[in-house]
């Protein structure tokens, strides 16, 4: 199947099962109470419009809907765009100069609910023309070199299927293998070595 992310970009894999319409309802309605303690304005079915923010924004949101959200770190000359769907979380690196909503392509991290990530993902680089990678951590990802910009990655007993977009061929795959990919709220979590900053 192919879909497009929050950037644009056209993805072959996307590994989200359809989930029950009770699940749908539920969680849209959590979120949207959740959100709307954040940002009463835009809050609408779950659902927040791509807005720039703060690390302490993330973090709070990510306590408010119990539920991970990835990026890659404080990085300074960058600011942080976050578009919340009932698909997804992501969270864009803006470099000066771009706005919120900017059509141009970005570094983001993608944060997607999936029961059973890892065996998911596993299953997905065993396929033609993929390239599974090893991640710090015990995680597991992969690359389908048809679409080399962006990767995806999950954790062991994790039901949060991650994905990297940078519009670098190649960076997205060094920041997976770097270990720089891990969640806002990682409580005695060392932070890894910051790397080159996000490609603009």
């Amino acid at each position: 199947m192919q879909l497009r992310d929050a950037n644009g970009e056209e993805r072959t894999y996307h590994l989200r099962p359809t989930t029950t319409s009770v699940y749908r309802a539920v969680r849209a309605s959590f979120r949207a109470r959740a959100v709307r303690r954040l940002a009463d304005e835009d809050a609408k079915a779950g659902t927040l419009a791509a807005q720039n923010v703060g690390p302490e924004y993330l973090d709070a949101l990510s306590e408010a809907l119990g539920d991970p959200i990835y990026w890659l770190g404080e990085r300074p000359g960058f600011t942080y765009e976050l578009t919340l769907t009932r698909v997804g979380i992501y969270v864009r690196y803006l470099p000066r100069g771009a706005y919120a909503g900017d059509p141009a392509k970005h570094t983001l991290v993608a944060t997607y609910y999936l029961p059973g990530a890892y065996r998911a993902l596993g299953a997905a680089g065993r396929r033609g023309g993929s390239v599974v990678l090893r991640t710090p951590g015990g995680g597991e990802a992969f690359i389908d070199q048809r679409h080399r910009k962006n990767v995806y990655l999950a954790y062991p007993h994790s039901s949060w299927e991650i994905e990297v977009f940078d519009p670098s061929p190649g960076r997205a795959r060094r920041l997976v293998v770097g270990g720089q990919v891990r969640p806002v709220r990682a409580e005695g979590q060392p932070a890894p070595p910051a790397p080159p900053a996000p490609s603009a």
